[in-house]
């Protein structure tokens, strides 16, 4: 057949249809077999992908089950969950979740099963899972609500066991016991030793001034006397006597303050006021720092132990003030406040960081210890420039506010 033939539509003969035809029919059976392959290869993957994916959920490191919402029954888990509780799955499937559980947990998990049905979502609740063998399993359990494509609600459920992070709590809790536990041993060890150290200035005080001292006394008047009765013409020997007289009396003097230092005598006798001021005043006369005095209304007598600890903490206060403070002024406070007594000690020294020092001085810890074997409050402010400021408070039974007094 000529080219213009093909031109004017002419037929082409038998033979070249008959080619034609099985051209097109290979040509289909081609592209058949490539979408067999292709769908045969798309199966391979989806079912490796299955596979892999129910490895991972029957593997996994929680326990992963599906409950229904109406029933709550489990229809389906992993066998992370059926190790964990040593159960076969077919006494887990069609099994109430509330069954697998404690009872002491019915109330957590019937909450979290209102809030997942509620709010879609329910995380971290803290339950126990009962294993077959009786014991119990610490886990956290998170559910979600999800939908399959029937339209049937389930709840995703997920525990974690958290039976390692329950020991290490526990264990913590533990230690945090002992500490509490030493620390109060500490404290009441402390409190001891501020008593006996109490007692012990105490007893050393009394033994200086009953004993020592009035042997001084009476050693100065046999001087005296012997000074008396020596002759004129031994005057050499009557300036010795006189020089020892002195020194006797100086060194009386000395045991004197020495005693008074470790427990004054007057707060035994006189209280808690005129010790203060006793101390007070005896500061003004060897210091060069001013200091101003102010008592409140206080009714006397003050329990012992309030009025050790407020004289105590008033004298190391002072103390500190007068050998660190390089003040010129200081202020002492005291008056009824809230039920109880409030000593103020302040200055207008150089100040200091009180993080950075706080808890160095053991004048500073002694004065905080002290305070709170009283059952009191304590309070350290200061600043660098600005001077200082140490506020107590101790209890005072049956005290009733009253006015405070003027400066002194």
């Amino acid at each position: 057949m000529s080219r213009g033939a093909w031109k004017l539509g002419i037929s082409p003969g038998p033979r070249i249809a008959a080619a034609r035809v099985h051209l097109v029919a290979g040509m289909q059976k081609t592209r058949d077999a490539d979408r067999e392959q292709l769908r045969e290869q798309s199966l391979r993957a989806l079912e490796a992908a299955r596979a892999r994916y129910e490895n991972l959920y029957q593997d996994a490191p929680d326990m992963f089950a599906s409950v229904t919402v109406d029933t709550e029954r489990v229809v389906q888990c992993n066998a992370t969950l059926l190790r964990a509780t040593g159960y076969r799955r077919v006494e887990v499937l069609g099994r109430p979740i509330r069954e697998l559980h404690d009872a002491g947990s019915a109330a957590a998990l019937g909450r979290a099963l209102e809030t997942a049905r509620a709010d879609g979502r329910a995380g971290d609740v803290e339950l126990r899972l009962r294993r077959r063998d009786g014991s119990l399993l610490d886990v956290s359990l998170g559910m979600a609500l999800i939908r399959d494509e029937r339209g049937n609600y389930y709840y995703r459920s997920i525990w974690r066991d958290v039976t390692d992070r329950k020991r290490a709590e526990d264990a913590l809790r533990r230690k945090q016991a002992e500490l509490e536990q030493s620390q109060a041993e500490l404290r009441a060890l402390a409190g001891r030793l501020l008593t006996a150290q109490d007692d012990e200035r105490r007893r050393i005080s009394r033994e200086l001034h009953d004993d020592v001292n009035q042997r001084l006394a009476m050693l100065t008047l046999d001087v005296e006397s012997l000074q008396a009765g020596v002759p004129r013409s031994t005057r050499a020997t009557a300036e010795r006597l006189g020089a020892i007289r002195d020194r006797l009396v100086e060194l009386s003097d000395d045991v004197h303050g020495l005693a008074y230092g470790l427990h004054p005598s007057v707060l035994d006798h006189l209280g808690l006021q005129a010790a203060l001021r006793s101390h007070v005043a005896d500061l003004r006369r060897h210091g060069s720092i001013r200091i101003d005095l102010r008592i409140g209304d206080l009714s006397e007598p003050v329990p012992p132990a309030v009025a050790a600890c407020l004289y105590h903490v008033a004298q190391a206060a002072l103390r500190n003030v007068v050998k660190h403070a390089r003040a010129s002024r200081a202020t002492v406070d005291m008056a009824p406040a809230d039920g109880g007594i409030r000593l103020t000690v302040s200055d207008d020294g150089v100040g200091f960081a009180v993080p950075a020092r706080s808890t160095e001085g053991l004048g500073i810890v002694g004065m905080q210890e002290r305070v709170r074997l009283a059952g009191g409050r304590f309070e350290l402010a200061s600043r660098a420039g600005a001077g200082s400021r140490v506020t107590v408070w101790a209890p005072l039974p049956g005290a009733a506010a009253g006015g405070e007094g003027g400066a002194e």
